[in-house]
C-alpha cells in the first residue's frame, strides 16, 4: 500500500516535465511557433529570474551547481549504503527520484533556454547574412589593431606594464555597455544585468571556459582567474546570451561590439584586443602574408596582453588532468551545440568574423 501510494505521488509530479516536454516539442515545430513561445513565455522567465538572483551579490548559479553535484555524491554514497544492506525497494525508489529531478531540470532547460535554439539566429534576425572579401578582412584587421595598438596604454597597468584593473570593478560596469549595440540591434533589447564573479573560477580555466550563462537563474557568470584585461570581454559575451542569443559566434561579435562602442576604457581596449585576436586568427588561415604583415605590428603593452595570455592558458592546461578535463568539457559543449542545431559545433567560436568585418565597413566602430 506505501510503495501504492510512492508510485501514485510519482506520477502525479512526473506529469509536469513530461507537460513541458510535450510543449516544446509542439512550439519547436516551426521558427515562428518557436520565436512566440520565447516572447511569451522563455524571455520573459529568465528576465524574471535574472532579477530575482541579481539581489544577491555572488553567483546563485554557482551554489546550486555545488549543491547539485554535491545531492550526487551523497546520493551515490548512500545507494551503495543500501546496496549492501539489501534495501533495493529503496534504491529503485531512490533512483526513480533522481529521475525525477532530471526531468525536471530537462524541461526547465527546454522551455528556458533550449526553445531558443530553434528560432532564427542573431545573424538572421538582423540580415547580417552574406561573405566577406580577403580584401575587407585585411583591411578591418589592420583597423582593429591599430585602435588596439593606440589604447593599449590607455588603461591602468603597473611598472612592468601588466593590466591592473579588479575584475570586481569591471563586472560592476558591464551592464551599461549595450547602449550603441542595442540600439543599432533591435533584438537585443532588454536590461543587461551585472555578470557575478565565479568562487571555482580555477576550474573554469582547467576546463577551458571563460564564462557561463545560466538559464534557471537568469545570470551570467565569469571566470576572474584569467588575465583581468580580458574579463571586460568576456563579461560582454555572456550579456549577449542574457539578451537572448543562443550562437557563439555572435556572442562573441556582439561582445566586441559592445566593449569598443563603449566608454569604458578598459572595456573599448578589450574589445579592440580580442577582436584582433578574431580577426588575425582568420587572417592567418586566408592571407599569411596579410597576417605577418599585421602580426609585426603588435607592439607594447598589447604583445604584453598577448603573452600573459599565452602564458596563463599554457600553464593552466600544462597538467594532464588539465588537458583530459579541457578535452572533455570541449567534446562535451561540442555535442551540446550540435545537438541544438549548431552544425558547426565548437568551431562556432571562429565565425564571429563576417558580423564584425560587415560592422566594420558600416564605420559602427569609433
Amino acid at each position: 500500500m506505501k510503495n501504492r501510494s510512492f508510485l501514485s505521488r510519482y506520477a502525479t509530479m512526473a506529469m509536469v516535465p513530461l507537460a513541458f516536454a510535450a510543449l516544446y516539442w509542439l512550439f519547436s515545430r516551426s521558427q515562428e511557433m518557436a520565436e512566440k513561445a520565447v516572447e511569451l513565455f522563455s524571455r520573459p522567465a529568465r528576465d524574471f529570474l535574472g532579477t530575482l538572483s541579481s539581489v544577491a551579490p555572488f553567483s546563485i548559479a554557482e551554489v546550486l551547481c555545488a549543491a547539485g553535484i554535491l545531492y550526487v555524491a551523497i546520493f551515490i554514497i548512500r545507494t551503495v549504503v543500501q546496496i549492501f544492506s539489501g534495501k533495493f525497494v529503496e534504491i529503485l525508489k531512490r533512483a526513480m527520484i533522481l529521475v525525477l529531478v532530471c526531468a525536471y531540470l530537462g524541461a526547465g532547460y527546454l522551455c528556458l533556454w533550449g526553445i531558443d535554439y530553434r528560432t532564427r539566429t542573431f545573424r538572421e534576425r538582423e540580415a547580417l547574412g552574406g561573405g566577406i572579401s580577403a580584401e575587407e578582412l585585411y583591411n578591418a584587421a589592420a583597423f582593429f589593431v591599430d585602435r588596439a595598438n593606440s589604447l593599449a596604454d590607455s588603461v591602468e597597468r603597473d611598472e612592468s606594464g601588466s593590466f591592473t584593473g579588479k575584475a570586481d570593478e569591471l563586472l560592476g560596469c558591464a551592464a551599461g555597455i549595450y547602449g550603441a549595440v542595442q540600439a543599432r540591434f533591435p533584438s537585443l533589447a532588454g536590461t543587461p544585468r551585472v555578470p557575478k564573479a565565479m568562487m571555482f573560477s580555477a576550474f573554469m580555466s582547467a576546463t577551458g571556459f571563460t564564462g557561463i550563462y545560466f538559464p534557471y537563474t537568469g545570470e551570467s557568470n565569469v571566470n576572474v582567474a584569467q588575465p583581468a584585461i580580458f574579463v571586460p570581454m568576456t563579461a560582454a559575451h555572456e550579456l549577449a546570451h542574457q539578451l537572448g542569443v543562443t550562437d557563439e559566434d555572435a556572442c562573441n561579435a556582439i561582445g566586441v561590439s559592445a566593449c569598443v562602442t563603449s566608454d569604458d576604457a578598459a572595456y573599448r581596449y578589450s574589445g579592440y584586443l580580442n577582436g584582433s585576436i578574431y580577426l588575425l586568427n582568420a587572417l592567418y588561415r586566408a592571407d599569411k602574408d596579410g597576417y605577418n604583415e599585421l602580426r609585426a605590428r603588435v607592439t607594447g603593452s598589447m604583445t604584453r596582453d598577448f603573452e600573459e595570455n599565452n602564458a596563463y592558458w599554457n600553464s593552466v592546461r600544462s597538467s594532464k588532468p588539465a588537458q583530459i578535463a579541457t578535452e572533455t568539457m570541449e567534446q562535451v559543449y561540442d555535442a551540446y551545440l550540435k545537438a541544438n542545431g549548431v552544425e558547426s559545433g565548437f568551431k562556432s567560436y571562429g565565425e564571429c568574423v563576417d558580423i564584425i568585418v560587415k560592422l566594420w565597413s558600416e564605420g559602427f566602430y569609433k
